[in-house]
């Protein structure tokens, strides 16, 4: 009705969904389990879900928020490969075929240098 009746548990009556205003007439707060999106919320799980974000936004590898629920190892907000997470939210090592460009000069693949390439620390090219 637009008006907040406090006695009756409304915090806030927008008339409907605002930015502010849930159409509970609770005050919109991500993760609160209440989708607003009014206020830019395309999901609310009530805190991180497996397809919930903490910012209510979906869970996507390479926007910068890290869900461990979701099965992230790191999230560093973007999916190039080198940089110490790789494009599906895994942390690159030594011996993963990747050259970590942060921590790594070679990487044949194989952690224990038997490749004889590159030695068992990714930092050293074999002869």
């Amino acid at each position: 009705d637009g008006l907040a009746n406090g006695a009756a548990g409304e915090a806030c009556d927008d008339s409907g969904e605002s930015a502010t205003c849930d159409l509970d007439c609770t005050v919109t707060a991500c993760g609160d389990s209440t989708v607003n999106t009014t206020a830019g919320e395309t999901c609310d799980g009530g805190g991180e879900t497996a397809s919930c974000d903490t910012d209510c936004t979906p869970v996507s590898c390479g926007d910068g928020v890290l869900n461990t629920t979701a099965g992230e190892a790191c999230d560093d907000g973007n999916t190039v490969p080198g940089d110490g997470c790789d494009a599906t939210c895994v942390v690159e090592f030594c011996g993963d075929g990747i050259v970590n460009n942060v921590t790594e000069f070679c990487d044949d693949g194989v952690s224990n240098g038997a490749s004889g390439f590159c030695a068992s620390d990714c930092l050293t090219v074999l002869p």
